[in-house]
């Protein structure tokens, strides 16, 4: 009697829970649905060169895509260009306007910078809706010849330490 209703029950259950049946065709379609609705933007910005001596200007190209697709994207028409210190703070700044995801621009490194190492942060407006992890980084190196190099950048010509070992590894008796 008990094996008849504790069976009755397994099959009440089967047909309740039929399981998640997924349609092949919902997750392209939730995936443009969710693309439309929470468009993303990403930059991508070229330097000429990644070293740079203070007074020289700086060039470079601004590409504006589609996060999802990579193919330009005209949402933004300015990018916000800006070189920061080893603190994160601004020290230049400036805008290079794009249209149909291009765009390209120069800036000027004035010779009162210190020699050091720089980081070429880009975003737009759109894009400060959003974490600063999404932002263009590049690392960048200025030189400037007219003024003295500060200790960090003396300690990078550092001292070099060079060892001779034997092949095998083990140190021979007498040589």
């Amino acid at each position: 009697m008990y094996s008849k209703v504790i069976l009755f029950c397994f099959l009440l259950i089967s047909v309740r829970s039929a399981g998640q049946i997924a349609d092949p065709d919902s997750l392209p379609a939730a995936f443009n649905r969710y693309r439309t609705t929470n468009v993303q933007e990403k930059i991508f910005v070229h330097t000429d060169r990644s070293s740079y001596v203070a007074g020289e200007l700086m060039w470079f190209k601004i590409y504006d895509v589609d996060a999802a697709f990579h193919k330009p994207m005209a949402v933004s028409s300015v990018a916000y260009v800006e070189i920061l210190d080893k603190e994160n703070k601004a020290v230049l700044q400036t805008k290079g306007g794009h249209k149909d995801g291009k765009g390209n621009g120069s800036l000027y490194l004035p010779v009162s910078l210190m020699s050091g190492n720089y980081r070429l942060r880009t975003y737009t407006r759109w894009m400060r809706n959003f974490a600063a992890e999404l932002y263009f980084e590049k690392d960048i190196r200025i030189l400037n010849t007219l003024k003295e190099q500060n200790s960090e950048m003396k300690k990078s010509v550092s001292e070099y330490d060079v060892q001779f070992f034997p092949e095998g590894g083990n140190l021979v008796a007498g040589m």
